[in-house]
């Protein structure tokens, strides 16, 4: 399946030149949002990891459940300033700049590797260490 096409391209948003790309267009599609999580499980098999770690707001609605099909915990990523006690920044690079996620610094203590997905559906890390 071709999941580009299911996913909606807003120009100059949230800047002029950057593309936003909306997935509630794919996320609408039962059969394609099923397809795109085995997907990710596919990719993420393959990398053996011990926990699933997704940023906040996209990264959850995909997270979840591909932590669930693959049979492994969750971690949420938050921005700067949203979790509470002790933290791990990871920073990354954006179109306009740079950014961070945020994790707590006890669920992935003693995970050795992990997978994480962020902003477009193609791209998958494994074992970023922050």
């Amino acid at each position: 399946m071709d999941f580009a096409s299911k996913i909606r391209l807003i120009k100059d948003f949230p800047r002029p030149g950057i593309n936003f790309r909306d997935i509630t267009t794919l996320l609408q599609d039962g059969p394609a949002f099923g397809q795109v999580v085995n997907a990710l499980a596919d990719l993420c098999r393959e990398m053996k990891p011990d926990i699933i770690a997704c940023p906040e707001a996209r990264g959850f609605v995909l997270g979840a459940p591909l932590a669930y099909v693959l049979g492994k915990g969750l971690v949420l990523m938050r921005k700067p300033g949203k979790l509470p006690g002790k933290t791990i920044a990871c920073q990354y690079q954006l179109e306009y700049g740079t950014d961070a996620w945020k994790f707590m610094k006890g669920p992935l203590g003693q995970v050795k590797g992990y997978c994480w997905w962020m902003t477009y559906w193609q791209q998958v890390y494994h074992g970023c260490r922050c």
